[in-house]
């Protein structure tokens, strides 16, 4: 992949995916993005940048990460992630006839793909930019600078979570493999917990949760929203089930699309892993809007 920032990288395709047509099976993504959790390692990434790769091998691949610094300076992570407003805009220069609704239904033309809530991060401040962050002058993407996000899906993966202190502590220990480790840097983790949770919830509100809310009110994606799918799991630690479900039933009464993938035994974003096949059908059905509501898939 391109490197574009610290942050941001592009797999450019060898062949252009095809342009979307009214008839027939619906045709690849122009543009996936994927919104990776917190430090997240490469080589796990590039299992799931492979994956599309093998399900729409002509649809460019637009990566986001993200790590704790950003979390704690959103600012810093909006620099470094300006590049991939470009790459939206050059993809998308202006609303398209495919755009537009083909036998009652909204065809999409972009992929979103989150984990975490590190995903929910990125993609909010992604799409606070591109709506308030106009293109540069004399350019195709002037034009899109006025245009709303082009019609699109998302898979949410292991998101959106809330702000826990069990939870957040699950989080931490996971750096520390040995269980000695654990016991030893336990007073730096709770001590660390403590101070987060206050300055996240008890002083300035739960910044996770307000994020989340406003992937659901309309104004950043509003009717550009094809339709979303959940995948999740009772066995995640650090995202609980009943808050997805919450974040789900709350899109569905504000007119979302939506459908619920839960998984067994799986832990945080690790579905794809322990169910393969089902996951990736679930990404399948999304992109292509088989079967509605949860089609057996809950």
């Amino acid at each position: 992949m391109d490197r574009l920032s610290e942050t941001t990288f592009l797999y450019r395709p060898k062949e252009a995916a095809p342009e979307t047509t009214r008839t027939g099976p619906p045709p690849p993504p122009r543009l996936i993005l994927v919104c990776a959790w917190m430090d997240a390692k490469d080589v796990h990434i590039a299992k799931y940048v492979a994956r599309h790769r093998d399900l729409f091998p002509g649809s460019p691949i637009l990566l986001i990460k993200c790590d704790w610094a950003h979390l704690r300076n959103p600012a810093r992570a909006s620099a470094e992630m300006a590049p991939a407003l470009d790459v939206l805009r050059a993809t998308f220069p202006a609303p398209s006839p495919s755009a537009a609704a083909v036998g009652g239904q909204v065809q999409p033309e972009l992929l979103i793909h989150l984990f975490s809530n590190a995903g929910v991060f990125t993609l909010f401040h992604l799409l606070t930019a591109y709506r308030d962050t106009p293109g540069p002058p004399s350019s195709t993407a002037a034009a899109a600078a006025a245009a709303p996000l082009p019609a699109h899906v998302v898979a949410y993966d292991s998101a959106p979570g809330i702000v826990s202190y069990r939870r957040g502590m699950a989080l931490l220990r996971r750096n520390f493999a040995s269980p000695v480790l654990r016991w030893l840097a336990a007073p730096f983790l709770h001590a660390a917990m403590l101070w987060f949770w206050l300055v996240q919830r008890a002083w300035s509100g739960d910044a996770f949760e307000r994020r989340g809310r406003a992937l659901n009110d309309g104004v950043l994606a509003g009717p550009a929203e094809a339709r979303r799918v959940y995948l999740y799991s009772e066995a995640d630690e650090l995202v609980g089930y009943d808050t997805v479900e919450a974040h789900a039933a709350d899109a569905e009464e504000k007119g979302f699309a939506v459908r619920r993938v839960k998984f067994e035994g799986s832990a945080h974003v690790a579905h794809a892993r322990a169910h393969e096949v089902r996951y990736w059908a679930a990404v399948k059905e999304l992109w292509a809007g088989d079967g509605g509501g949860d089609g057996g898939l809950r």
